[in-house]
């Protein structure tokens, strides 16, 4: 595992005007430390891929796509492998009809032609008029982006975030809620009441979307199907793309394309 370097975030000394961008460059097992920003914020990876926590969910966002980040939420994020951002700061009302948590973008050409435009903007200084015009469309290309599903429910709950950490870290884990229990002081049912009420599922269900997410996580970082299906437990790198499949419509080697550099 790649020793974790935490950073300080990045702060901004005034209110953003409408949209203004910012490229960060991580280097694989560099986290942002928890923070909160007084305005929402939209963080696009053209390589790599990042991990970003926050206090409900974890996400995944890999080359191409992006992640909103409502103003006052507490994040954090990270890479093992290294990533390039653009981070966009938002003006607090410019997208009122955006999502109330952190969501996970997908990012059209056209979108992702403007946000780079803009952090070609921000390095070397561009006609007013054609700076306005950009964030404009920039403004109204991110409130039309769809949203996709590369999240995992996370609970806040001590005892059961303990648990899940475990699981996350031994993803290929095939004990039952029985063995899980006992490792909590819960009943079975106890568990599984407290599971639904802190993440909205099942203990098992659970434990078959960490494998999805692990899944996500390792391919967008590079990782060949077979190290992936091996390091889930799976029998065969076929058993697991039809998991994989099934759980999120596409296959792992389209989901490692779509990975690839957006620079």
């Amino acid at each position: 595992m790649t020793p974790l370097e935490l950073l300080s975030p990045v702060r901004m000394d005034h209110v953003p005007d409408g949209i203004e961008s910012r490229a960060q460059s991580l280097l694989a097992g560099q986290w942002v430390a928890p923070h909160v920003h007084l305005w929402p914020q939209v963080i696009y990876v053209t390589a790599g891929s990042l991990r970003v926590t926050d206090d409900a969910r974890r996400h995944v966002v890999r080359a191409g796509t992006a992640v909103w980040l409502p103003a006052g939420v507490q994040q954090t994020f990270g890479t093992a492998v290294g990533a390039q951002l653009h981070s966009l700061c938002l003006q607090g009302d410019a997208l009122p009809n955006m999502p109330s948590m952190p969501t996970v973008l997908d990012v059209s050409s056209s979108l992702r032609t403007l946000i780079l435009d803009l952090g070609r903007c921000a390095a070397k200084a561009c006609p007013h008029d054609g700076l306005k015009r950009t964030k404009t469309l920039a403004l109204a290309q991110l409130a039309m982006s769809n949203t996709l599903d590369t999240s995992l429910p996370w609970p806040a709950h001590p005892t059961l975030s303990r648990l899940c950490d475990r699981l996350y870290e031994d993803s290929a884990e095939t004990k039952g809620i029985e063995a899980w229990s006992k490792l909590v002081g819960l009943t079975g049912r106890g568990l599984a009441e407290r599971f639904a009420a802190e993440t909205g599922m099942a203990p098992n269900e659970w434990r078959h979307r960490v494998r999805v997410f692990r899944g996500m996580e390792w391919l967008a970082e590079g990782r060949s199907l077979s190290a992936v299906a091996g390091d889930l437990g799976f029998g065969s790198p076929s058993a697991f793309a039809h998991m994989f499949r099934l759980a999120t419509e596409s296959s792992p080697s389209a989901w490692a394309r779509g990975a690839g550099e957006h620079s």
